[in-house]
């Protein structure tokens, strides 16, 4: 355990490792599932393959660059992550049964509640904003097939 007192900025590191392993397995999920094509002919594997590879080759200057510097002890804010995770948890649990509105100012609150300054009025203006961005991009630009406001009862 040595190499561990090595490292310097121990909150990049993990972060970098963090990054690392999920660009790897990006990189392996669009090389086992999708064609990557050639590079005229571009599959459906081929972008997910690049963004995994320049993701992993920041990952790993990240790391390295977290051995050789100064920083702070890891450290992790339980409230935050709790908050954020639980925020995707519920849009995905709400996106179809209630539309994209109604997840869309679920997630907002929930996350909201990772930053301690943020209040109910901002809360409210967010969620609002987000949920007219997203609609405006997503259902009406795009034309992605969500049900914008759906009552499941």
């Amino acid at each position: 355990m040595s190499w561990i007192s090595g490292i310097g900025d121990k909150r990049s590191f993990t972060g970098g490792v963090i990054l690392l392993i999920y660009s790897v397995g990006l990189v392996l999920y669009a090389l086992e599932n999708y064609q990557l094509g050639t590079p005229s002919y571009m599959g459906p594997g081929m972008f997910p393959a690049l963004v995994g590879s320049v993701l992993s080759l920041l990952a790993i200057f990240v790391i390295f660059n977290a051995v050789g510097s100064r920083g702070t002890d890891f450290h992790i804010e339980w409230r935050s992550l709790l908050a954020v995770l639980g925020s995707v948890g519920a849009f995905a649990l709400l996106i179809e049964p209630f539309g994209l509105i109604p997840s869309i100012v679920v997630m907002t609150a929930i996350s909201s509640f990772a930053a301690e300054r943020l209040g109910l009025r901002a809360t409210a203006l967010l969620a609002v904003a987000i949920a007219v961005l997203t609609v405006g991009i997503f259902h009406y630009g795009l034309k992605l097939r969500f049900e914008i406001i759906a009552w499941p009862f």
